[in-house]
């Protein structure tokens, strides 16, 4: 198999199901979902990638196809929830900072994910592809607690009728504004 048929897989998934993963994530509580679907799919793609050294030839092609499909997938979904949550447990008022610090996050997993994984891999042959899925499915799995321990605790800085506030959102939805003291 061309390993070209599985990028030009991996782009015709992403165009196809790019606009249709987003338009899920329209709260925190589908964010959380989106990232754990993707946790269930990198956890079956590192599944299908670890068993398809052990398959003949053609069977192996098919298997690679399906675990680049999955792999596809697991990163529209990672992408549309980690983009919801980002701006949906911001504070508005300080959108810049949260934006700027889940942006260090990222680079960060995008500077030794690579590393981390081929360490994995050499030291762990297939069965390190077995480890890095249930690490993420364990990861993705924690994100909707996470996220509703979040969303009941969320502040929203904003002026108040006395200068500056924080509004305390409840997770009953009751709004408290507790006064900000000049440091």
């Amino acid at each position: 198999m061309d390993p070209s048929a599985l990028l030009f897989t991996n782009v015709l998934v992403a165009i196809g199901f790019q606009m249709r993963v987003g338009r899920t994530v329209t709260d925190v509580n589908a964010a959380a979902r989106a990232m754990r679907r993707g946790g269930y799919c990198l956890l079956s793609a590192s599944a299908v990638f670890a068993l398809a050294s052990t398959l003949n030839p053609l069977l192996c092609a098919t298997a690679l196809f399906v675990a680049v499909v999955l792999l596809t997938l697991t990163e529209l979904l990672q992408s549309a929830g980690s983009w919801g949550l980002s701006y949906d447990l911001a504070d508005t008022a300080r959108l810049g900072e949260y934006q700027g610090a889940w942006s260090v996050g990222t680079q960060l997993v995008r500077s030794c994910g690579p590393f981390l994984v081929t360490l994995a891999l050499s030291a762990l042959d297939a069965t390190g592809w077995l480890v890095i899925g249930l690490i993420y499915a364990v990861a993705a799995g924690c994100v909707a607690p996470l996220s509703r321990r979040a969303e009941a605790a969320h502040h929203v800085t904003a002026p108040g009728p006395s200068g500056m506030a924080e509004l305390c959102v409840a997770s009953d939805g009751s709004v408290a504004e507790v006064p900000i003291r000049a440091r």
